[in-house]
């Protein structure tokens, strides 16, 4: 690119949507060369937010939507399920959305987790990624044909690269010594068409879910 599209990041925020206070998974998807909204086209695009999440069909009718907003920023936190017991190990979910001034969309997702924590999988996670995708796409949010995605993870030092068995849950899982700082989030250096919301999604996924996992000290 030949200016980077700055992102509006929030993993280090405190508190967080859906009730949840887990490691979260970010994805950013901004668009090229967008001007932004003015307050008013983003107060009127941040009201329908809520109706196109229900559209999309992936968020049943059931679950509960809260709507908040700002001059910069458009939310709608989604309420996560809640387990049945305490150690039944639960997929991934998506917990927010947010419509930025900018233009950014940005989800925000928990992780797959069992007793033992949130986990990282080789093949859950493009697979998680390649579904948010997917639907920030079917949002019709971003008009612009280019845009940049990136993905991140809060709190990566709860969380470990491992195997998700949705069926049961791991007995060990060593994370004392992933305890030092460190970032998982991915910088774009480039540009994609819109095809990564949608026909591309997979591919791109693959690449994002890569890069950030190499970040993970338990990954080596």
């Amino acid at each position: 690119m030949a200016q980077p599209v700055p992102l509006h990041w929030s993993l280090d925020e405190t508190g967080v949507e859906g009730g949840v206070n887990l490691p979260l998974l970010e994805l950013h998807v901004a668009p090229v060369g967008f001007a932004g909204y003015s307050a008013r086209e983003l107060e009127e695009v941040g009201t329908s937010l809520a109706h196109r999440i229900r559209r999309t069909g992936a968020v049943k009718n059931d679950v509960a939507l809260m709507s908040s907003s700002s001059h910069e920023l458009a939310i709608v936190s989604i309420s996560v399920n809640r387990p049945r017991t305490w150690d039944m190990p639960q997929p991934g979910e998506l917990v927010g959305v947010r419509l930025h001034k900018s233009g950014q969309v940005t989800l925000r997702a928990t992780l797959p987790r069992d007793s033992m924590g949130s986990i990282l999988d080789h093949d859950a996670l493009p697979q998680q990624v390649t579904s948010l995708l997917r639907f920030s796409g079917a949002l019709n949010l971003i008009q612009p044909e280019r845009i940049i995605v990136a993905i991140g993870v809060s709190d990566p030092k709860l969380t470990q690269v491992d195997r998700f068995n949705p069926h049961q849950s791991r007995t060990r899982a060593e994370l004392s010594a992933y305890m030092s700082l460190f970032k998982l989030q991915t910088e774009p250096d480039e540009s994609t068409s819109l095809a990564a919301l949608d026909a591309g999604a997979e591919e791109v996924a693959g690449i994002l879910s890569r890069a950030l996992m190499k970040q993970h000290p338990s990954a080596s």
